[in-house]
């Protein structure tokens, strides 16, 4: 890798990578550029080996390493990007003569016909997307641009999502020193500057998501909404088998020789008595409320609820355009102006693209699909849907802020993550939904690192990214970085219980059971009726060696809730601390101290049987957890031994 070569010095190394590679491209500039790289270090060679000084010989060489890093890139770039076929027709654009900020800014403000002016946004956003590395003026420049506020918020958004997307195709390749860090490329200035100076919600938000994706803008609420994209598949899955079985079963009307009839409404024309018509028609609908309902609630957390629908339409022509997954949302695009008029004055359609609850991509998509479908339905149903009768599942009020950062944003994500997992070139590049943890990790090392003040660490949104990030850690079993930060929400926020309990259980993982059953019986005090605060504190009190004390409470628990298993389980570990194996041995549903208790009361071929659905190593990986408890029963290292080496025979008929 010639990043690495770079960074250890080896100059003349990757020079001949780099020469080994321009050779490909005769005429554009790489070897010329390598060569004077090649004999500037071997002047600066020679002047410290003959024993010269040159104060300014650390600037030179940083110099020199980045000139370096820029032909990389651009090699990078013309190797891989601009050999694309969605890219290839657009190759001499990249390389014309005139092709110049100034000249791609000036066509993109030119006053044109809808349709040159989009042929003109799509060449700049290709070149945008395909371009070499950046000098500082070409931030500048382009930051200028796009901030301006007699740019179009459209053709500003859109570049901004190229430049992105440029972004993301080298973001791997940005590893300095081990850390991924990119706050110095041009590109990522220029979104930066966007982001500051935009008078567009639109075009900041946009410039926001790009930063919030390679970890160099703070955004707990774009970090959550990125988990909710990314949770589509789950919650796609959800609405197939437990939400639309009983949408379409329950649903109160049928169409009927091109007309929309209620369901028994066959019964009712032929004149029969159906007592229970009403009844049934009722539970119909509240099954039907209910579902909605549900899907509602699955929205308003941030869930994609339209992804796995629209997924299917991104196969449409529109699509073939890559420009056509990121644009804004504008009636007057030319690649819809035939559907469009084929559509004709629709109510309706002007209402869902105004107030829709449709990502911009999935709403080119949905007109698309209502232009072969519209003329088809039965006339009432049209009537219904031009009076604002019908319409897709989370419209938005007509008060409704659509100029709200946070749905602007959560717009964006969801069509980004269509793009990435759909578009042959969005499948290439750097996926940040796939590495959320992570982008929160850099954001954890950058709060500590520039913004260790009151100001800044007192904010609720920094006691929040805190939170996530200990519970995440938690997770990982990394109890010591857990509990640091825990401690540090807790000093914000006192009586938060869910911080309460994330401590409790990180104590727990480290081992400090006494402070974890302290903070499990704070959670007890606050909230008396929690079970699994009872049980987590009779837990850790177990593990602390007083099982003794919380005995009598976990009978009475086991007593008024016959047959809960978490109870039983709970009684079984502390009876096998407590040293009565026999009676533990009753309780006990989970495997593991089902199998302590069978081996300790001489069951031990039913324990093997039992252990054999496990691994050699988890059982092994247990055992090792909990050899205190085995060893106050005699069970040592040779016992050990023989558990594991039977678990791995054949069981005997």
């Amino acid at each position: 890798m010639v990043e690495e070569l770079i960074n250890n010095g080896r100059i003349n190394d990757a020079v001949a990578q780099l020469k080994e590679w321009a050779i490909k491209y005769p005429g554009e500039g790489f070897s010329d550029r390598l060569e004077a790289i090649a004999t500037d270090f071997k002047y600066m060679s020679d002047f410290m080996l003959q024993g010269m000084k040159d104060e300014h010989r650390g600037e030179l060489y940083a110099a020199m390493q980045q000139k370096l890093r820029d032909i990389d890139y651009d090699l990078e770039v013309r190797r891989t990007i601009w050999e694309r076929p969605e890219v290839v027709a657009y190759k001499k654009i990249f390389t014309h003569p005139d092709c110049s900020t100034e000249m791609l800014q000036d066509i993109v403000l030119e006053q044109t016909d809808a349709k040159e002016h989009f042929i003109r946004l799509t060449n700049t956003f290709m070149v945008l997307y395909a371009s070499l590395h950046w000098k500082d003026s070409d931030a500048t420049e382009w930051a200028t641009f796009l901030s301006n506020g007699n740019t179009n918020p459209i053709d500003a958004a859109t570049l901004v999502s190229a430049i992105t997307m440029s972004v993301l195709e080298h973001y791997k390749s940005s590893m300095v020193n081990g850390q991924l860090s990119m706050a110095k490329d041009p590109k990522v200035k220029c979104l930066k500057e966007v982001y500051r100076n935009s008078p567009s919600e639109l075009v900041r938000q946009r410039a926001l998501v790009g930063l919030v994706m390679i970890g160099e803008e703070l955004s707990i609420e774009a970090h959550i909404q990125m988990v909710a994209c990314a949770n589509a598949d789950k919650d796609s899955n959800e609405i197939r088998q437990n939400i639309m079985p009983n949408l379409i079963k329950n649903q109160p009307f049928k169409v009927v020789n091109g007309q929309l009839k209620a369901n028994d409404a066959d019964t009712l024309n032929k004149g029969e008595y159906d007592p229970d018509a009403d009844k049934r028609e009722e539970e119909s609908i509240e099954a039907m409320e209910e579902s909605v309902n549900k899907m509602l609630k699955m929205q308003k957390k941030g869930s994609d609820i339209f992804f796995e629908g629209f997924s299917q339409m991104k196969r449409f022509p529109f699509f073939n355009k890559m420009i056509n997954w990121l644009i804004p949302y504008y009636a007057e695009h030319p690649d819809i102006e035939n559907i469009m008029k084929n559509i004709g004055k629709s109510s309706f359609v002007d209402v869902v693209m105004k107030r829709g609850p449709f990502c911009e991509s999935d709403k080119y998509s949905f007109i698309i699909a209502m232009s072969s479908v519209l003329q088809q339905l039965p006339e009432n149903v049209r009537k219904m849907m031009e009076n604002g009768d019908m319409g897709p599942i989370g419209m938005r009020g007509e008060d409704a802020d659509l100029s709200d950062p946070a749905f602007i944003r959560l717009q964006y994500l969801q069509d980004l993550y269509r793009f990435m997992r759909l578009n042959n070139i969005g499948k290439m590049l750097y996926n940040p939904f796939n590495d959320l943890d992570e982008i929160l990790e850099k954001f954890i090392r950058k709060a500590d690192t520039e913004h260790n003040n009151t100001e800044h660490t007192e904010s609720t949104e920094y006691t929040t990214l805190y939170a996530y990030y200990a519970n995440w850690k938690l997770k990982k079993g990394e109890y010591d970085t857990a509990l640091k930060y825990y401690v540090r929400c807790l000093k914000q926020r006192p009586q938060s219980t869910s911080i309460m309990r994330g401590l409790a259980r990180a104590y727990y993982g480290a081992g400090d059971y006494e402070k974890s059953a302290s903070y499990f019986d704070a959670l007890i005090t606050i909230n008396p009726d929690n079970l699994n605060n009872r049980l987590n504190y009779a837990k850790a009190m177990t593990k602390a060696g007083r099982t003794e004390e919380v005995l009598n409470d976990l009978y009475k628990l086991e007593y008024e809730n016959p047959g809960n298993e978490a109870i039983q389980d709970t009684l079984g570990w502390a009876l096998l601390y407590a040293g009565k194996a026999t009676e533990a041995e009753q309780y006990c549903h989970d495997v593991i101290a089902h199998a302590y208790a069978l081996i300790i009361n001489n069951k031990g071929k039913e324990a093997i049987e039992l252990l054999k659905g496990y691994s050699v190593q988890q059982v092994e990986e247990n055992m090792k957890d909990d050899a205190q408890l085995l060893q106050q029963y005699g069970i040592g290292e040779a016992e050990k031994a023989i558990i594991l080496s039977a678990i791995q025979q054949p069981s005997v008929p």
